[in-house]
């Protein structure tokens, strides 16, 4: 959740510590004509400067555009002498007792005790850890081009990429669980890998998936009763890892449910977002992810049901095992609309689903590996529609994309844990 910082502007703002900043902004570099003449009369300009940030006057001065040639040429903008105090100002004051503990754990850029030695080594670990979970891999150098866009840029791109997910909820009544007899004619090629099993493939069946950029596993389960909810034994304290919990509950499928409390991508997987059903009571209640969708939850009579209800709401309506999160793909056979990528861009992902027979459907996808790059948004609803699904929705992705079926892992994790796993605190199993 965000947190708005009270009284520390005015706190931070004194005479003391506007000269501080203009000893480091001037370091190394006090021949520079704007310089020399700030520094003229250094008490009068620094006090005029402090008045103008006290009152909402000061405002940033032109930049003075130039171009070097080495190491390469390159445009550069420089401000005013008296705005590169000000930048120092906050940046000492603000930005690193505030913000800089909020960044991910992987960035190094002009960070105290990190930089481009630290950040080798941490690459060269990372390169270890793939080398070693999937063999060979590529890696990506690059420069954002034009990094810098204005608010009005950055909108107008956001609006391009988004869900669109309506204000429906799952008509329960559309739902006709039935034991479906086998046919010798199907549909459709999709409906035929779903339908025609084998006797070894009575409660549940692996299909392989793949397209332009992934590759994953769709797992269909027969019956929706066994499907259900698990959770780490030390809930708010820290996660557990999949196939753990799959043997405590003697899960014969267990794949990664909703998303969780997670600083920098770095935390132990304690706190899951939203409110958390188990077995009709509800065991977590957490800030919301706010990703879109809502409660993903199966009722007493085993019908997937999504929609944006509050606690009591779901309960009465007899949801027992349920978790909140998004976005909704499917809702009574409609797919949300997805405008370019979705705002999620292609990634490991993860999907739960049901056909109108009751079937369930556990779709879990490989991403950030050479084989499979991973899916976006419009890839999970053309997997869950081709496959029948007419209620479906995202769970959490990424490095928490994990599929488990009979204690053995199998998907490829890429998480930096044993067996590219990362402790979690939900789970959708089948028992």
């Amino acid at each position: 959740m965000p947190k708005t910082l009270r009284n520390v502007y005015f706190k931070n703002l004194t005479f003391e510590k506007l000269i501080q900043a203009h000893e480091r902004a001037i370091k190394g570099k006090r021949n520079k004509k704007d310089m020399i003449l700030f520094v003229r009369d250094l008490e009068t300009n620094v006090s005029k400067l402090m008045d103008e940030l006290i009152s909402g006057e000061y405002k940033l001065g032109k930049y003075r555009v130039f171009k070097i040639y080495e190491p390469k040429e390159r445009i550069i903008m420089a401000l005013p002498y008296r705005d590169r105090i000000v930048h120092q100002w906050y940046v000492e004051e603000f930005i690193k007792p505030y913000i800089v503990p909020k960044f991910i754990n992987s960035s190094f850029a002009c960070i105290v005790d990190k930089g481009t030695h630290k950040a080798n080594n941490y690459i060269q670990q990372q390169m270890r850890i793939f080398k070693r979970n999937y063999g060979d891999f590529w890696v990506l150098k690059c420069d954002i081009a034009k990094f810098f866009y204005s608010d009005k840029t950055i909108d107008k791109v956001l609006k391009k990429n988004g869900i669109i997910e309506g204000d429906k909820s799952t008509d329960t009544n559309l739902i006709n669980i039935k034991k479906k007899k086998k046919s010798k004619t199907y549909k459709n090629e999709y409906e035929k890998q779903i339908l025609d099993r084998s006797e070894d493939e009575s409660l549940y069946k692996v299909i392989n998936v793949s397209g332009k950029t992934y590759q994953g596993y769709l797992v269909a389960i027969y019956d929706p009763s066994r499907v259900g909810i698990a959770t780490t034994r030390y809930l708010g304290v820290r996660g557990e890892a999949i196939d753990n919990v799959a043997k405590r509950y003697g899960a014969v499928v267990a794949m990664n449910a909703g998303g969780f409390y997670d600083p920098d991508w770095n935390s132990n997987g304690a706190l899951p977002h939203g409110i958390v059903i188990e077995n009709g009571k509800v065991v977590s209640e957490y800030a919301k992810a706010n990703v879109g969708g809502g409660m993903v939850g199966f009722t007493n009579d085993n019908k997937l049901v999504l929609g944006k209800f509050s606690k009591s709401e779901a309960l009465n309506m007899g949801i027992r095992d349920a978790v909140e999160f998004g976005p909704f793909l499917i809702i009574n056979g409609e797919a949300s609309k997805v405008l370019g990528n979705g705002g999620w861009g292609i990634a490991p992902r993860t999907a739960i689903g049901q056909r109108q027979d009751g079937i369930v459907l556990f779709l879990v996808i490989n991403g950030r590996i050479p084989t499979s790059i991973g899916a976006d948004m419009n890839d999970l609803i053309d997997i869950m529609q081709r496959y029948g699904a007419y209620n479906a929705a995202n769970m959490d992705g990424g490095s928490s994309t994990e599929l488990v079926i009979n204690n053995k892992i199998i998907n490829k994790p890429v998480a930096g844990g044993r067996d590219g796993l990362r402790d979690m605190p939900t789970f959708w199993i089948v028992k």
